[in-house]
């Protein structure tokens, strides 16, 4: 059974933040009529400001009617396996805020700078997907980039394009290497790689000043690089589901961390550089390990942050 205990300390509760996608499938969607003009006449009758376009029916040669008038509608859903081509026709809605692409066949994400006020771009269980359009440009606007389940083996194409992003998911893909560094990275705060293909911390990751939560989920990762504590603003990280078997002394470098996930890896012992980090709150282990309770609860009741208090929250499953 696992050991499951908070502390009561007065302090401000930090709880783990999970990086997950703003969007969410819809269940048990009232079926509506399949082609582009119908949708876009019950779009006018309505006034709703979001657009589903989720197994829409294009129809040959792209529309050409003026959708001007359409500048209610803040946020697009398309896709389904037919969508095999980008529909032209959302281009012309330039007033856009949120696109989110799921489920398609595409195989390459297209040019979509026309739709200059997007701040949310969301790119879902396109299994196709796996590049950008060669005429791909820069959307200025994109605070949160989500890309995941697709095929993309690289990460950093995606940010170049939306280099404002303070938020990036890559859970799911097939990310061996982050690709290349630029100084816009340092404006993300949240970055997550869970589930992909990465057996190290790529450098490009540790360069990001900026990051404070950083999801580094189910890879196969066997140890941290020696200059990880150079993310010296990091408040979360997920270790969880690699094969670790230290985390090693540079981990005391991130003096601000407070949130620690390392379950599911190969540790012999409890860490002993945990007692190390001043900040930590919230620290979440496993029992297929070779750590104990009788270790954990030694940690619990020896550990004291840089204030003085006891760790708030530790989960042992």
């Amino acid at each position: 059974m696992g050991i499951r205990h908070r502390r009561s300390s007065g302090q401000k509760e930090c709880r783990l933040k999970s990086v997950q996608p703003v969007y969410r499938e819809k269940v048990n969607k009232v079926t509506m009529p399949d082609s582009f003009a119908t949708r876009v006449i019950a779009a006018r009758n309505t006034r709703d400001d979001t657009l589903d376009l989720m197994d829409c029916s294009f129809g040959l040669g792209g529309q050409t009617e003026d959708l001007s008038d359409l500048e209610f509608i803040r946020s697009v859903e398309v896709g389904g396996k037919s969508l095999e081509t980008f529909p032209r026709q959302i281009l012309m809605l330039s007033h856009l805020e949120s696109l989110a692409i799921c489920g398609s066949m595409l195989r390459e994400l297209p040019d979509l700078s026309d739709l200059k006020n997007l701040t949310q771009l969301i790119i879902i269980r396109n299994k196709e997907m796996s590049q950008l359009s060669s005429g791909f440009r820069g959307l200025d606007k994109v605070v949160l980039l989500s890309c995941t389940n697709n095929s993309f083996s690289t990460a950093s194409p995606l940010l170049f394009a939306c280099h404002s992003a303070r938020r990036a998911v890559f859970d799911g893909n097939n990310i061996s290497e982050f690709g290349l560094y630029d100084e816009s990275f340092n404006s993300i705060m949240e970055l997550s790689l869970a589930e992909n293909l990465l057996d190290s911390i790529p450098k490009t990751v540790l360069m990001m000043s900026g990051l404070r939560h950083l999801n580094l989920r189910d890879n196969q990762i066997e140890r941290l690089p020696n200059d990880i504590g150079e993310l010296r603003n990091l408040l979360w990280l997920s270790l969880a589901g690699n094969r670790l078997c230290e985390l090693g002394d540079c981990i005391v470098e991130c003096e601000k961390l407070m949130g620690l996930e390392i379950q599911g890896n190969l540790f012999s012992e409890l860490p002993p550089n945990l007692y190390k980090l001043p900040q930590l709150r919230e620290l979440k282990l496993s029992s297929d390990s070779g750590i104990t309770a009788a270790e954990v609860k030694k940690f619990e009741v020896n550990y004291q942050t840089s204030d003085g208090s006891p760790i708030e929250f530790v989960e042992f499953v």
